[in-house]
């Protein structure tokens, strides 16, 4: 069954004009980013947040109610700066392979960075928003992304550490 839907879906993709594409959080969980749950992603680069409040996913920390702004944004900028510098997943590179001769457009519901990485912004929407964007001004410390294409200068990121100070 599974052989079979694979050569009717690449026969199909052969034929088209041009392919619409949704894609949604399971490109980015098979590329190992798995938002949802725990695994060994979060522990080795948000252990600290595991400790001090039982956070047990990267989903679950970006929903956490810290008791203090600074917590939150302490999360918040991990959390992007490591979406930032992680390298692309295969199943971008995989997608952006079948997709190269065609004309296309992807929809996405995903906001981890890893969708601007490989395709051009002409080409996407990404309608739940973009991690490079997400800002806060915090006791005056910007929380733009450095390295995303936000305004220049504006942005320091909460440095990593303990997320109790």
């Amino acid at each position: 069954m599974r052989a079979e839907s694979i050569r009717t879906t690449t026969e199909l993709l052969r034929q088209a004009d041009a392919v619409l594409v949704g894609a949604g959080s399971g490109l980015s969980s098979a590329a190992g980013y798995n938002h949802y749950h725990h695994n060994t992603v979060f522990e080795e680069n948000f252990h600290d947040f595991e400790k001090a409040y039982g956070i047990q996913s990267l989903f679950q920390g970006f929903y956490y109610v810290y008791s203090k702004p600074e917590q939150q944004w302490g999360f918040y900028s991990r959390y992007i700066r490591f979406m930032e510098e992680a390298p692309v997943g295969q199943p971008y590179i995989d997608l952006l392979e079948i997709l190269r001769e065609k004309e296309y457009f992807i929809l996405t519901t995903n906001c981890d960075i890893q969708v601007p990485k490989v395709f051009p912004e002409e080409r996407t929407c990404q309608f739940q928003g973009d991690f490079r964007y997400f800002h806060t001004v915090c006791h005056g410390m910007a929380g733009y992304t450095e390295n995303s294409g936000s305004p220049p200068g504006t942005g320091k990121f909460f440095p990593p550490g303990k997320p109790l100070e």
